[in-house]
């Protein structure tokens, strides 16, 4: 069944349309999205520096309202936030945070990273040979 989910990112909102998932049940399919795909349709930066793999952690958000409709965090999350010293529960990893329920998600991502979260959203250029 699908429906759509209210999800605000940084003080800016958007509807995302999601195959709904029971709570806490692992999502069978990859059509929903993560926090960071969401966040980059917005238009809102949020750095990812090894695109998305939760390898460096550089795009942990804090979910403030929501938690429950985001996917149960996967065992390479929680290597890479406890790796990274981020304990929080409310704590995620926007490339791993999967939308799967229905309740309105309401996250905010650091204001940090937020020139260097730049370069990424652009086309690399190819290495002159």
């Amino acid at each position: 069944m699908t429906s759509k989910v209210s999800v605000t990112v940084n003080g800016e909102s958007t509807e995302v349309e999601i195959e709904e998932v029971a709570e806490g049940q692992a999502s069978d399919s990859k059509k929903n999205p993560t926090l960071l795909a969401t966040a980059k349709e917005m238009g809102v930066s949020i750095a990812h520096y090894c695109f998305g793999n939760a390898f460096c952690s550089t795009c942990r958000v804090v979910v403030a309202d929501g938690a429950k409709s985001l996917s149960p965090k996967s065992i390479k999350e929680k290597v890479s936030l406890n790796y990274h010293l981020c304990f929080d529960d409310n704590t995620r990893l926007a490339c791993q945070a999967r939308i799967v329920g229905k309740d309105p998600i309401v996250v905010e991502a650091p204001t940090l990273f937020k020139k260097i979260a730049l370069p990424n959203l652009r086309k690399r250029k190819k290495p002159k040979v």
